[in-house]
């Protein structure tokens, strides 16, 4: 098993000692989801990583989880994968930022985002092989508790930040987590 498995225990550990529901998952694209193709056109197909693809199945089906595309890609390269990633029914709540924890007493997350969970090659993530061992995880994690849902922390979905940034047009509903609902 990887480090970063160690890393989901712990935050599991603390998500259960006080009561939390959500959890933030910082994920990068590039090197952690998709192997990167380094050209300069973007790719008709995504080239993912073992089990990436039926981890983050599992994770946009959790709704104790947040997904942050945690990425340093352009808009227009953005919103291409965004795209292709929801061929495969992978819907991400934000991008690159976590509107949901902003300032307050523990912190001031208006320029860092709130994260519990980062997933990066270069935070030393080992894409080819620790998917495996999230999404073993994943299948057999027992979840928190409904009534811990923080009422206060409000989705706002992936659309949400995309129309903000002016990425996708208003009008376009595929891009509502969930189908728009």
């Amino acid at each position: 098993m990887g480090k970063i498995i160690d890393v989901i225990h712990r935050q599991c550990n603390k998500q259960w000692l006080h009561n939390w529901y959500e959890t933030y998952w910082l994920i990068d694209c590039h090197g952690v989801i998709i192997r990167p193709n380094h050209k300069d056109e973007l790719p008709n197909k995504l080239d993912f990583y073992p089990f990436a693809l039926k981890s983050l199945k599992l994770l946009t089906g959790r709704s104790d989880i947040r997904m942050i595309l945690y990425t340093c890609s352009h808009d227009y390269q953005i919103r291409h994968y965004i795209n292709l990633l929801e061929e495969y029914s992978i819907e991400f709540d934000y991008i690159n930022v976590n509107p949901e924890i902003g300032e307050g007493d523990v912190g001031c997350y208006d320029k860092k985002p709130y994260f519990d969970v980062y997933l990066d090659d270069k935070a030393g993530f080992d894409a080819e092989n620790e998917w495996e061992d999230i999404f073993n995880f994943l299948r057999t994690s027992i979840r928190p508790d409904g009534k811990w849902q923080n009422p206060i922390r409000d989705r706002r979905r992936t659309d949400y930040l995309l129309k903000k940034r002016n990425i996708i047009d208003n009008s376009n509903p595929k891009f509502y987590r969930n189908g728009g609902k």
